[in-house]
């Protein structure tokens, strides 16, 4: 009737807000099983989740999460990229810009902030 496929429970409203006759029911019934993309699509029991667990780390850097995102709009350095990184333990949170994300410039980025890191612990 209005040229989308809505499902039971929203046509029935859409019919019911539209027009009444004595049988409407059954009829939606029937057109919603001699529909083609109705009858394909079916999304089933959603399943459901785990609730969120807390990350085991016994110290900091033991686990890290890494993700690269872009694209951004280009620096005054011509970095597009944001290598970003995560530690568990600490929830520190690391945001380095790259001109780009080819596997040595990763390692190196990286590198530089562990080494960094490092350096740090040993001053104190």
């Amino acid at each position: 009737m209005t040229g989308s496929h809505l499902g039971r429970r929203r046509t029935a409203a859409t019919i019911q807000f539209r027009i009444y006759w004595p049988t409407w029911s059954a009829d939606l019934d029937q057109l919603l099983r001699s529909c083609l993309q109705c009858c394909q699509y079916h999304r089933g029991k959603i399943r459901s989740q785990a609730e969120l667990q807390t990350p085991m780390v016994g110290e900091p850097w033991e686990k890290v999460t890494i993700d690269i995102t872009w694209p951004h709009p280009r620096s005054s350095r011509g970095r597009r990229f944001i290598l970003t990184l995560v530690g568990h333990y600490s929830k520190w949170a690391e945001a380095i810009p790259l001109a780009s994300h080819i596997a040595p410039m990763v390692a190196k980025a990286l590198l530089n902030m562990f080494l960094r890191d490092l350096a740090r612990r040993n001053n104190c």
